[in-house]
Protein backbone atom coordinates (compact mmCIF):
# COMPACT_ATOMS: atom_id res chain seq x y z
CA UNK A 1 0.00 0.00 0.00
CA UNK A 2 2.71 2.40 0.62
CA UNK A 3 4.72 1.39 -2.40
CA UNK A 4 1.82 2.60 -4.51
CA UNK A 5 1.54 5.53 -2.18
CA UNK A 6 4.95 6.47 -3.05
CA UNK A 7 4.83 6.49 -6.64
CA UNK A 8 1.71 8.25 -6.09
CA UNK A 9 2.50 10.97 -4.19
CA UNK A 10 5.86 11.50 -6.32
CA UNK A 11 3.44 11.90 -9.13
CA UNK A 12 1.48 14.43 -7.55
CA UNK A 13 4.52 16.46 -6.08
CA UNK A 14 5.71 17.07 -9.37
CA UNK A 15 8.56 14.11 -9.20
CA UNK A 16 10.01 15.77 -6.44
CA UNK A 17 9.29 13.70 -3.46
CA UNK A 18 8.43 10.20 -2.24
CA UNK A 19 8.53 7.81 0.56
CA UNK A 20 12.38 6.93 0.62
CA UNK A 21 11.75 4.43 3.68
CA UNK A 22 8.98 3.19 5.89
CA UNK A 23 10.04 1.32 9.26
CA UNK A 24 6.63 -0.80 10.07
CA UNK A 25 6.52 -1.77 13.91
CA UNK A 26 4.93 -5.21 14.40
CA UNK A 27 2.72 -6.54 17.50
CA UNK A 28 5.06 -8.08 19.80
CA UNK A 29 2.19 -11.27 19.56
CA UNK A 30 3.18 -11.83 16.00
CA UNK A 31 5.78 -14.45 15.47
CA UNK A 32 9.37 -13.24 14.78
CA UNK A 33 11.19 -13.69 11.75
CA UNK A 34 14.82 -13.77 10.82
CA UNK A 35 14.91 -10.42 8.81
CA UNK A 36 12.62 -8.57 11.54
CA UNK A 37 14.78 -6.01 14.09
CA UNK A 38 14.44 -5.55 17.55
CA UNK A 39 11.95 -2.39 17.77
CA UNK A 40 13.56 0.35 20.83
CA UNK A 41 10.67 -0.19 22.88
CA UNK A 42 6.61 0.53 22.23
CA UNK A 43 6.68 2.78 18.75
CA UNK A 44 3.17 2.94 18.84
CA UNK A 45 2.33 6.40 20.53
CA UNK A 46 5.18 8.28 18.58
CA UNK A 47 3.94 6.54 15.18
CA UNK A 48 2.72 8.64 12.19
CA UNK A 49 0.63 6.50 11.11
CA UNK A 50 -1.17 4.02 13.68
CA UNK A 51 -3.21 0.68 12.61
CA UNK A 52 -5.91 0.39 15.59
CA UNK A 53 -9.51 0.53 16.51
CA UNK A 54 -12.45 2.30 14.71
CA UNK A 55 -13.01 5.40 16.31
CA UNK A 56 -17.31 5.77 16.32
CA UNK A 57 -16.95 9.08 15.36
CA UNK A 58 -15.08 8.00 11.26
CA UNK A 59 -15.81 4.50 11.47
CA UNK A 60 -13.43 2.13 9.14
CA UNK A 61 -13.03 5.56 7.16
CA UNK A 62 -9.36 6.93 7.51
CA UNK A 63 -8.57 9.94 9.10
CA UNK A 64 -5.94 12.57 10.72
CA UNK A 65 -5.69 13.68 14.01
CA UNK A 66 -5.63 17.77 12.72
CA UNK A 67 -5.24 20.07 15.91
CA UNK A 68 -2.97 22.90 14.24
CA UNK A 69 -3.80 25.65 11.83
CA UNK A 70 -2.96 25.69 7.91
CA UNK A 71 0.13 24.35 7.39
CA UNK A 72 0.58 22.88 10.83
CA UNK A 73 1.59 18.86 10.83
CA UNK A 74 -0.85 16.76 12.06
CA UNK A 75 -0.52 14.27 14.92
CA UNK A 76 -0.94 11.21 13.10
CA UNK A 77 -3.03 9.20 10.72
CA UNK A 78 -5.75 6.62 11.69
CA UNK A 79 -6.22 2.86 9.86
CA UNK A 80 -8.22 0.66 10.94
CA UNK A 81 -7.31 -3.18 10.73
CA UNK A 82 -10.32 -4.23 8.26
CA UNK A 83 -9.22 -0.88 5.98
CA UNK A 84 -6.01 -2.35 5.54
CA UNK A 85 -6.53 -5.71 5.23
CA UNK A 86 -10.05 -4.79 2.56
CA UNK A 87 -7.51 -3.31 0.29
CA UNK A 88 -6.04 -6.44 -0.27
CA UNK A 89 -8.66 -9.07 0.02
CA UNK A 90 -10.44 -7.25 -2.58
CA UNK A 91 -7.96 -6.25 -6.00
CA UNK A 92 -4.85 -4.69 -6.67
CA UNK A 93 -7.18 -2.02 -7.83
CA UNK A 94 -8.24 -1.50 -3.86
CA UNK A 95 -4.27 -1.49 -3.28
CA UNK A 96 -4.50 1.24 -5.72
CA UNK A 97 -7.30 3.12 -4.36
CA UNK A 98 -6.15 2.92 -0.48
CA UNK A 99 -2.58 3.88 -1.41
CA UNK A 100 -4.31 7.19 -3.27
CA UNK A 101 -6.09 7.51 0.38
CA UNK A 102 -2.21 7.21 2.17
CA UNK A 103 -1.45 10.44 0.21
CA UNK A 104 -4.35 12.42 1.00
CA UNK A 105 -3.46 11.28 4.66
CA UNK A 106 -0.05 11.94 4.35
CA UNK A 107 -1.10 15.34 2.94
CA UNK A 108 -3.33 16.35 6.03
CA UNK A 109 -0.12 14.68 8.43
CA UNK A 110 2.64 16.15 7.05
CA UNK A 111 1.98 19.47 5.24
CA UNK A 112 -1.24 21.00 6.76
CA UNK A 113 -4.01 21.00 4.62
CA UNK A 114 -7.66 20.29 4.86
CA UNK A 115 -10.13 18.61 2.90
CA UNK A 116 -12.07 19.90 0.07
CA UNK A 117 -15.66 18.42 -0.13
CA UNK A 118 -18.65 19.29 1.62
CA UNK A 119 -20.36 17.67 4.24
CA UNK A 120 -24.23 16.55 3.71
CA UNK A 121 -26.24 18.72 6.10
CA UNK A 122 -23.11 20.72 7.57
CA UNK A 123 -24.34 24.22 7.85
CA UNK A 124 -20.30 25.16 8.01
CA UNK A 125 -18.75 22.88 5.03
CA UNK A 126 -22.25 21.87 3.04
CA UNK A 127 -22.36 19.56 0.11
CA UNK A 128 -23.24 22.72 -2.17
CA UNK A 129 -23.06 25.73 -2.14
CA UNK A 130 -25.27 28.82 -4.49
CA UNK A 131 -22.71 30.43 -6.50
CA UNK A 132 -22.79 34.34 -7.17
CA UNK A 133 -24.21 34.32 -3.53
CA UNK A 134 -20.63 35.91 -2.26
CA UNK A 135 -21.05 38.21 -5.54
CA UNK A 136 -24.52 39.17 -4.70
CA UNK A 137 -25.66 38.07 -8.33
CA UNK A 138 -28.91 37.91 -9.32
CA UNK A 139 -28.20 33.86 -11.54
CA UNK A 140 -27.47 31.99 -8.34
CA UNK A 141 -26.59 28.38 -9.57
CA UNK A 142 -26.58 25.54 -6.97
CA UNK A 143 -22.87 23.77 -7.32
CA UNK A 144 -21.44 20.82 -5.10
CA UNK A 145 -18.60 21.72 -3.05
CA UNK A 146 -15.85 20.61 -4.85
CA UNK A 147 -12.17 21.96 -5.05
CA UNK A 148 -12.19 22.22 -8.88
CA UNK A 149 -15.79 23.54 -10.40
CA UNK A 150 -15.13 21.83 -13.91
CA UNK A 151 -15.88 18.59 -12.12
CA UNK A 152 -18.70 17.28 -14.26
CA UNK A 153 -21.58 14.80 -12.95
CA UNK A 154 -25.05 14.57 -11.76
CA UNK A 155 -27.43 15.17 -8.34
CA UNK A 156 -29.35 11.95 -7.18
CA UNK A 157 -31.14 11.88 -4.41
CA UNK A 158 -33.69 14.72 -2.74
CA UNK A 159 -31.97 17.44 -3.62
CA UNK A 160 -34.68 20.55 -3.36
CA UNK A 161 -33.22 23.59 -1.51
CA UNK A 162 -34.54 23.94 1.83
CA UNK A 163 -35.88 27.09 3.35
CA UNK A 164 -32.37 27.76 5.10
CA UNK A 165 -31.00 27.94 1.85
CA UNK A 166 -29.46 24.47 2.34
CA UNK A 167 -29.60 21.23 -0.01
CA UNK A 168 -30.89 18.61 1.83
CA UNK A 169 -28.49 16.13 3.41
CA UNK A 170 -29.64 13.05 1.46
CA UNK A 171 -28.69 14.56 -1.97
CA UNK A 172 -25.58 13.56 -3.48
CA UNK A 173 -22.91 14.86 -6.49
CA UNK A 174 -21.69 12.10 -8.18
CA UNK A 175 -18.20 13.14 -10.55
CA UNK A 176 -18.65 11.82 -13.85
CA UNK A 177 -16.16 9.00 -14.34
CA UNK A 178 -14.86 10.29 -17.57
CA UNK A 179 -14.27 13.97 -16.00
CA UNK A 180 -11.05 15.49 -18.01
CA UNK A 181 -10.25 17.52 -14.35
CA UNK A 182 -7.23 16.30 -12.78
CA UNK A 183 -7.82 17.52 -9.09
CA UNK A 184 -8.20 17.25 -6.12
CA UNK A 185 -6.21 14.56 -3.98
CA UNK A 186 -8.70 16.33 -1.09
CA UNK A 187 -11.58 16.31 -2.38
CA UNK A 188 -11.68 12.56 -3.91
CA UNK A 189 -8.64 10.77 -4.36
CA UNK A 190 -9.85 9.13 -7.48
CA UNK A 191 -13.17 9.91 -8.86
CA UNK A 192 -14.02 6.80 -10.07
CA UNK A 193 -14.04 4.52 -7.02
CA UNK A 194 -17.16 6.96 -6.54
CA UNK A 195 -18.75 4.23 -9.17
CA UNK A 196 -16.79 1.55 -8.11
CA UNK A 197 -13.94 2.00 -11.18
CA UNK A 198 -10.82 2.35 -10.34
CA UNK A 199 -8.32 4.40 -13.05
CA UNK A 200 -4.80 5.87 -12.45
CA UNK A 201 -4.85 8.34 -15.03
CA UNK A 202 -7.85 10.13 -13.71
CA UNK A 203 -7.02 12.37 -10.08
CA UNK A 204 -3.43 12.63 -10.05
CA UNK A 205 -2.68 16.50 -8.49
CA UNK A 206 -3.73 18.69 -5.71
CA UNK A 207 -5.52 22.01 -6.97
CA UNK A 208 -3.39 24.59 -7.86
CA UNK A 209 -3.85 28.76 -7.89
CA UNK A 210 -3.66 28.52 -11.77
CA UNK A 211 -6.10 28.04 -14.85
CA UNK A 212 -7.09 24.70 -15.92
CA UNK A 213 -8.27 21.11 -15.07
CA UNK A 214 -6.27 21.68 -11.85
CA UNK A 215 -7.67 25.33 -11.00
CA UNK A 216 -8.33 26.00 -6.93
CA UNK A 217 -11.77 26.58 -6.61
CA UNK A 218 -12.01 29.96 -4.23
CA UNK A 219 -15.70 29.83 -3.86
CA UNK A 220 -16.60 26.80 -2.58
CA UNK A 221 -17.06 26.53 1.52
CA UNK A 222 -14.64 24.51 2.07
CA UNK A 223 -12.48 23.28 5.20
CA UNK A 224 -9.61 24.18 3.64
CA UNK A 225 -10.72 27.54 1.87
CA UNK A 226 -11.80 28.48 5.74
CA UNK A 227 -8.56 27.72 7.21
CA UNK A 228 -5.94 27.91 4.47
CA UNK A 229 -7.33 31.86 3.44
CA UNK A 230 -8.51 30.67 0.16
CA UNK A 231 -5.09 29.44 -0.96
CA UNK A 232 -5.10 26.21 -3.03
CA UNK A 233 -3.72 22.90 -1.47
CA UNK A 234 -0.76 23.14 -3.68
CA UNK A 235 0.24 26.26 -2.92
CA UNK A 236 0.22 25.11 0.86
CA UNK A 237 2.23 22.30 0.09
CA UNK A 238 5.03 23.67 -1.95
CA UNK A 239 5.85 25.87 1.15
CA UNK A 240 6.95 23.63 3.21
CA UNK A 241 10.45 22.25 3.86
CA UNK A 242 10.62 19.42 1.72
CA UNK A 243 10.26 21.74 -1.09
CA UNK A 244 12.07 24.61 -0.32
CA UNK A 245 14.95 22.48 0.44
CA UNK A 246 14.94 21.51 -3.03
CA UNK A 247 15.13 24.92 -4.43
CA UNK A 248 18.11 26.29 -2.69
Amino acid sequence: MFTNASAFLYKATKKKVFFREVIISLPRTWSSKPEYSPAAGDMFDSAEVRVDQPNPNFGHDPYTLQPGGCGDPGLYVHFTPDFILGSYNRSMGNIGIAGRQVVHEWAHLRYGVFDEYGIPGDSQYPAFYMEGEKLKRVDLQMRPTTCNNKIPGWLEGACAILGNGMVGPKCKFIPDPKTKARASIMYIPDIQTVRGLYDKSVVDSFCEDSEGARKHNTLAPTKHNSRCNYKSTWTIISRHQDFTKLRR
